[in-house]
């Protein structure tokens, strides 16, 4: 499937080469670049024929499910954003800012602010965990796309090459989320809850003996937890 997508984008990618203003081959590669997954790309591609053809419902909605309105209180933004250029020192505020910007589904922006915390963040440990979850927000933005994308009634794109993208996109969420937490888990080996969401995680990519093994890991850290806290 996926060879066949990339082949498909290729050919239409070769033949804009000669006419770049090509409507009807703007209007599949925009569908295909959807249909590899690569977003970004296609989001582009979509925004160039809407631009001469704002009339394209068909396209307009794809937008809209890939590119969603960012629900975002612009006055607290902008109390943030100030706050941090008056004391851009304060790793505390630019923390606030980027995990505000992040859960508004501003993922670039909160990435900006983040290196520049980098500058006087001194503890580590929050800088790695804030990039993750910007990692982890930005993965199931992807997939909740790719599952509208197969349920949205105006597309009508509920065939098995859709449902593929939603479950190959899916899949590599839960892999992402496995990578994270096993990363968390070398970080902090006393922490016995990481144990137990790495363990969930694995069982759900059928992954039953590194669950099991978690498990047990996570069960004799809570049992030497509780003999210290008895000691």
């Amino acid at each position: 499937m996926m060879d066949f997508d990339d082949a498909q984008v290729h050919y239409l990618e070769a033949a804009l080469d000669s006419n770049p203003t090509d409507g009807l081959q703007l209007r599949q590669l925009a569908i295909a670049l959807t249909r590899k997954g690569d977003f970004s790309k296609a989001i582009t591609v979509i925004e160039r024929v809407l631009s001469t053809d704002p009339k394209d419902k068909h396209l307009a909605e794809m937008l809209r499910i890939l590119k969603p309105e960012q629900k975002c209180d612009l006055v607290e933004e902008k109390r943030l954003r100030q706050r941090v250029a008056e004391s851009p020192e304060n790793e505390e505020y630019q923390f606030e800012l980027a995990i505000f910007l992040m859960d508004a589904g501003q993922f670039d922006e909160a990435e900006d602010v983040l290196e520049l915390a980098q500058v006087v963040c001194r503890i580590a440990l929050r800088l790695y965990e804030a990039r993750e979850a910007i990692r982890l927000a930005r993965s199931k933005q992807r997939v909740n796309a790719a599952r509208a994308l197969v349920t949205d009634h105006e597309l009508d794109f509920d065939d098995i090459g859709w449902r593929y993208l939603a479950q190959r996109l899916e899949a590599e969420h839960n892999r992402l989320e496995c990578e994270i937490f096993n990363l968390r888990c070398e970080r902090l080996p006393r922490d016995w809850t990481l144990r137990l969401e790495l363990a969930r995680r694995l069982k759900q990519t059928g992954n039953f003996s590194g669950a099991i093994q978690r498990l047990e890991e996570a069960r004799e850290l809570l049992g030497q937890k509780a003999a210290h806290a008895i000691g």
